[in-house]
């Protein structure tokens, strides 16, 4: 077992090129423990996110995490030593995180970014779990509660309309995220 808190530290940094069913910067405060052997790993997490954080969720999403093959540690800035663990996929890679979600955080939920057909939105919640696994396998459970937040509404390019999404607005996770109560 291996049991870390962390401070403001970064523990995600992906593009879309990386995981298309989500990327982005995160930054959090929380405690992680990971089990098991290196074929079966198991992390738990309980994790607020803090400022700078960009999640973004492509509606358009084909790709699954199952087809990441690797994971990359880094030290702080000030060091250059990486360490590269190569073809994990032999095995599972199971994540159960209980995120504390700030307004400090930012979701993009994307449509089309090249017209900018995108939700963006800060808000709180003090508890949704996402479990996910390179078996393809993603859920997530609760309540994100929206304190701002905006849509730029864009219809083939022709009419452009920016929506103002009200305060106290909500989004509920049941399982599947991409069926997600708004």
């Amino acid at each position: 077992d291996v049991k870390m808190t962390t401070s403001k530290m970064c523990i995600m940094e992906t593009t879309e090129k990386n995981n298309e069913q989500f990327y982005g910067k995160a930054f959090a405060t929380g405690k992680a423990t990971v089990l098991g052997p290196i074929e079966d790993i198991l992390v738990f997490a309980s994790m607020t996110t803090e400022k700078n954080t960009v999640l973004n969720i492509p509606i358009k999403s084909s790709k699954s995490i199952r087809q990441n093959n690797f994971v990359i540690f880094t030290s702080p800035k000030d060091s250059t030593e990486v360490l590269k663990i190569e073809e994990v996929d032999k095995g599972n890679f199971t994540l159960d995180l209980d995120v504390k979600a700030t307004p400090d955080a930012t979701i993009r939920v994307i449509f089309d970014e090249t017209v900018g057909d995108v939700i963006t939105c800060q808000g709180k919640s003090d508890k949704i779990n996402l479990k996910l696994n390179t078996k393809g396998d993603f859920n997530m459970l609760g309540n994100y509660e929206i304190t701002k937040g905006d849509y730029l509404f864009t219809l083939q390019n022709i009419i452009n309309k920016k929506f103002t999404i009200k305060s106290g607005s909500s989004i509920s996770f049941t399982g599947n995220p991409y069926y997600a109560q708004v």
